[in-house]
């Protein structure tokens, strides 16, 4: 007997399905590489304590006078006239204005009228009293008139306050009779004697018998 012989089939291989572990893993990406940053190096800075004040500034501060407003006041400018009458010219709170109103009455007594140049210096007719300081007229100190006691008196300022005392024998009077030309200026014109030198007295002859003005301080 032929034994049968049994023909197999030829297996195929299966083609395994390519899976996520199987593909090619994508080269990694290498970062490029950055330059560390340089640290700037900062110096230590020592912070020292203020100073403690000195006895002698803390006295200096302690003795250091508050500062003074000058409070307003009231002033009048006043004229008595060669036969002791007085009338008020002007008033305000403004000493300045009071001593340049007064300048202006004194040049239109004696400046300002029909005499001859040569006639003006001996017939003039009014006279301002001002204290010089350094070589000008004060702001801190004004004459203040003859009282009824016989003296004159002065009005100072100390501290923002004004105060009337007996005219003080160091100061420096000068009698203002008027601003005239001479040539293309103009200069105060004051009192002086025949010889061209100032007079500094309230007890000179010239001053008699002529009108005087003066400011009073009313509050």
């Amino acid at each position: 007997m032929k034994k049968k012989v049994t023909k197999t089939k030829s297996v195929r291989p299966i083609k395994q399905k390519k899976t996520a572990t199987m593909k090619k893993a994508a080269p990694k990406k290498v970062k490029a590489h950055k330059p560390a940053k340089t640290v700037k190096t900062v110096k230590a800075v020592r912070i020292t304590k203020p100073a403690r004040p000195t006895k002698t500034a803390v006295k200096r501060v302690s003795e250091s006078k508050p500062t003074v407003v000058p409070r307003k006041i009231r002033a009048e400018l006043w004229v008595y006239d060669e036969y002791g009458q007085g009338s008020i010219v002007a008033n305000g709170d403004n000493l300045q204005k009071m001593t340049d109103r007064a300048r202006q009455f004194i040049n239109e007594a004696n400046v300002e009228n029909a005499l001859a140049a040569g006639e003006k210096h001996k017939a003039w007719e009014a006279y301002y009293p001002e204290i010089f300081e350094k070589n000008a007229p004060s702001t801190s100190m004004y004459y203040a008139g003859n009282k009824r006691d016989g003296k004159h008196y002065v009005y100072t300022n100390a501290n923002g306050s004004w105060s009337q005392i007996p005219l003080p024998k160091e100061a420096k009077m000068r009698f203002f009779l008027g601003t005239i030309q001479k040539g293309r200026t103009k200069e105060d014109w004051y009192l002086s004697d025949h010889r061209g030198n100032e007079i500094n007295s309230l007890n000179d002859n010239q001053l008699q018998q002529k009108s005087v003005l003066f400011i009073k301080i009313t509050g």
